[in-house]
């Protein structure tokens, strides 16, 4: 509905209002999809017009004031909702809609004065017409020169004031049309823009305020759920400012930070799989245009072609004859060349500022609505000028650029790249980049002496090299030199963490595009650092700096931690965000990061920072010159750091039967009592007590299978202490016989918080002794010591149970 009224009154000052209910646009082109495409926002009350513009005019006053004339418009809020099929709808209306034939528009005929002489018009005519010169024998009216210098008498009296606002609205980017539920990418903006015209002076502001991009499903929009954001909230300022003297824009954009998550690599793939599905199969109603005929920026204009095909004297091309038309062009392109001039002469200036204080991006890595950055680099400190952009255009920016790794290790940021130094070892500045333009005649700029990397130094060039790099501009047809210039070098700081971290990312890339990587989307730990018990006994938490608990999960200290329970924590906001050099390096002085263990009454400090593979002493045990020791060992699960507290041996069921770990005590008494179990393919750090309860190490284990005797199940056992592997021999029920294989695999450790590689942990598998594996491309009968019969298909492997290294194989 549209609604307006307009009043003018005697002394011609007059208000008028135009109103519009509603704006809608739905997509009839199918009925299975989402077809409104805009419409009002979903917390917009319906009785509320959409569109309000406001228009007055005062007279000038006795006072000598100016007539003022406003023109104020408010757009409510309002969604715009398209998809990729809808996006190729608006390209083949826009750009393949245009004419595709190869006519050209009537260009209009260069006019030159041509002199009446002695021109010989019996020559035959060309093979072919070149062009057509339009001759007039009268002196064409010449445009002045001269700058017209406006007068107070031809100033206007009018002042005219537009302000438009249009409240929070969103762009809405589905991924499927077809799914009412579909993922999306939203941009919210809200903008305000008000202009000022005085005579020839115009000023003009616009604002973008919040302006943000974040991803959510359509039909959660309504409530505003967001499930990840991409751009922060970030406010834009521009001022233009624009009269017969200056151009003048102003641009000042507030602190930019990108986050860019797996889900967000899923959407756009999907969105540019769904865009191509959709190009094949559309069918479009207009006869594409072809390239050529597109009238381009970076396209020469037909025009000029035809102007030089116009200026050329076939005469002269195919005779070598001088022609005596050649005056007559060279005054008319000087005429040209006179008014292209006047264009931009009256302009005596041109100006566009551009100031950044931050440009932030990060890579992040995580599964779920949960992930955390892992890569961030920031742009700080930019600053663009461009100057008379019409006539002779100079250029100067420069900006920092800086690069950080988050190191899960650590849990902290460490520089990629690093930062400039002076000869004290003092930060300076972040590496930095700058543009400049400058005339071909001018000088190149030397460097700064003072700096300390320089990329050349104008003292180790000879003069030989100097005369060399002369002679190469003089080569240049350029009217002006670009120089993108780092006056340091740059250095990069390559760690294991960063190798990993590459391995990782190109794993999130291959899987970005993998439904399956957001089936876990209601994994909702938040936490990055998890203290797991695994020690076989309760211990005691104390005193943790550095990390802290979660919101939702505060505990108080000190904290009695069970045996398999775990301890989620995560980083304080101000260490996740430390990800500039000056931050950094306050990150850096004040790590420290660390907690209190507390087994029995002994106490040990363990450092956060240190933890992969460090052995603690808790006092001595049975086990001669053999301590009670604890292994702190780091893991990532779920691109999650765990630091698992646990004993130094773990062991590992290789076998395809589950295995048993035997109480020691009870089986010299005769009595077996099962302690812990490992599945087939699973592993289990040994608890503490079963290790240093006995002066012997060893390790005994048994099978559901194992033959019973009055004494107890049958068992085999490993002394881990001094050997390396071992065969066993396991009594089934059966009567039948298992063999089976120890293997230890002594790790290299460190002792508690220090870099000396002087303490081993183990691991310990337990496998059975043979194998077959079938590589032909047929089928094998295998008998093994004529007691077990194995048929094997091609590739197969089989685990044998009664086969042992002594066993005779005979394959029919």
């Amino acid at each position: 509905m549209l609604k307006g009224h307009f009043r003018q009154l005697s002394d011609s000052s007059y208000s008028g209002k135009v109103q519009i209910q509603e704006l809608l646009l739905d997509d009839r082109r199918e009925t299975d999809c989402v077809t409104r495409l805009i419409d009002r926002g979903f917390k917009v009350d319906p009785k509320v017009p959409m569109f309000i513009v406001n228009l007055e005019s005062k007279p000038k006053n006795e006072q000598g004031s100016m007539e003022v004339r406003q023109v104020n418009a408010q757009l409510e809020s309002f969604y715009i909702c398209m998809s990729p099929d809808y996006l190729l709808a608006l390209q083949d209306f826009f750009i393949s809609s245009l004419s595709s034939t190869d006519e050209r528009r009537p260009h209009p005929p260069m006019i030159y004065s041509e002199p009446e002489s002695d021109i010989n018009y019996n020559l035959p005519l060309p093979a072919k017409s070149i062009g057509t010169y339009h001759r007039s024998f009268s002196t064409p009216e010449r445009i002045s020169t001269t700058t017209p210098v406006p007068s107070s008498e031809t100033e206007s009296d009018i002042e005219t004031l537009v302000d438009v606002g249009i409240k929070t609205s969103k762009i809405i980017l589905l991924e499927d049309q077809h799914n009412t539920n579909s993922n999306c990418l939203v941009l919210d903006i809200t903008s305000q823009i008000r202009m000022v015209i005085v005579d020839d002076n115009t000023k003009i502001s616009a604002s973008l305020k919040d302006l943000t991009i974040y991803g959510s499903n359509f039909a959660e929009l309504k409530n505003s759920k967001i499930k990840y954001r991409f751009l922060q909230p970030v406010d834009i300022d521009a001022i233009l400012i624009m009269n017969i003297e200056q151009q003048k824009i102003d641009v000042r954009i507030g602190d930019i930070t990108v986050q860019i998550p797996p889900a967000i690599l899923h959407t756009i793939h999907n969105t540019v799989v769904q865009t191509e599905a959709d190009k094949i199969n559309s069918k479009t109603l207009f006869d594409p245009k072809p390239f050529k005929d597109s009238n381009f920026w970076f396209i020469e204009n037909n025009d000029e072609k035809q102007e030089v095909m116009e200026q050329t004297d076939i005469l002269e091309v195919t005779t070598g004859t001088p022609s005596q038309k050649k005056p007559a062009i060279e005054e008319a392109q000087k005429q040209k060349e006179k008014e292209e001039q006047m264009q931009t002469q009256n302009i005596r200036s041109q100006e566009l500022i551009v100031n950044l204080n931050i440009i932030e991006v990060k890579l992040e890595l995580g599964t779920g609505s949960v992930t955390k950055p892992v890569i961030a680099m920031c742009l700080s400190d930019m600053f663009v000028d461009v100057k008379n952009w019409s006539s002779n255009m100079s250029i100067s920016s420069k900006i920092h650029v800086e690069l950080a790794l988050f190191n899960d290790n650590l849990l902290a940021w460490e520089p990629l790249i690093e930062p400039v130094i002076n000869e004290n070892g003092d930060v300076v500045c972040p590496w930095c980049i700058t543009c400049s333009t400058s005339s071909y005649e001018d000088e190149e700029e030397e460097n700064d002496e003072e700096s300390r990397f320089l990329l050349d130094d104008p003292k180790s060039s000879s003069d030989s090299d100097q005369q060399q790099q002369k002679e190469e501009k003089k080569s240049l047809d350029a009217k002006q030199v670009i120089y993108i210039r780092a006056d340091h070098l740059l250095n990069l700081t390559v760690t294991k963490t960063m190798l990993g971290l590459a391995q990782r990312l190109s794993t999130m890339f291959e899987e970005a595009y993998n439904r399956d990587l957001f089936l876990n989307e209601d994994d909702n730990d938040k936490s990055m650092l998890s203290i797991h018990n695994m020690t076989g006994c309760d211990i005691d938490i104390n005193d943790i700096t550095g990390v802290q608990f979660l919101e939702d999960n505060q505990l108080k200290m000190p904290l009695r931690l069970k045996y398999y329970d775990s301890i989620p924590l995560t980083i304080p906001s101000d260490r996740l965000s430390a990800t500039r050099i000056p931050a950094i390096s306050e990150q850096i002085v004040n790590r420290r990061q660390e907690f209190f263990v507390k087994i029995g009454d002994e106490v040990k400090t363990v450092d956060i920072n240190q933890t992969w593979r460090r052995v603690f002493d808790f006092g001595p045990s049975s086990i001669p010159n053999w301590p009670v020791q604890l292994l702190c060992d780091s893991q990532l699960h779920n691109f999650r750091r765990r630091i698992v507290l646990s004993s130094i041996i773990k062991v590992f069921n290789r076998a395809t039967m589950p295995i048993m770990i035997l109480d020691i005590d009870s089986v010299e008494m005769g009595r077996v009592r099962e302690v812990a179990r490992i599945d087939a393919g699973e592993e289990l750090y040994l608890p503490l007590n079963l290790l240093y309860v006995r002066t012997c190490p060893r390790l005994f284990i048994s099978i559901d299978d194992a033959d019973l005797t009055d004494q107890g199940r049958d068992f085999i056992s490993f002394d881990w202490s001094i050997e390396s592997s071992a065969d066993r021999v396991l009594k089934m029920n059966n009567g039948k016989e298992a063999h089976f294989v120890f293997y230890k695999e002594s790790k290299e450790a460190y002792s508690e918080n220090t870099d000396e590689p002087i303490r081993t942990s183990f691991h310990i598998y337990v496998k059975l002794a043979l194998h077959i594996i079938n590589l032909l491309s047929l089928d094998v009968q295998c008998w093994i010591d004529t007691v077990e019969q194995v048929d094997l298909k091609p590739s197969h492997l089989y685990h044998s149970v009664s086969g042992g290294k002594k066993s005779v194989l005979k394959f029919v």
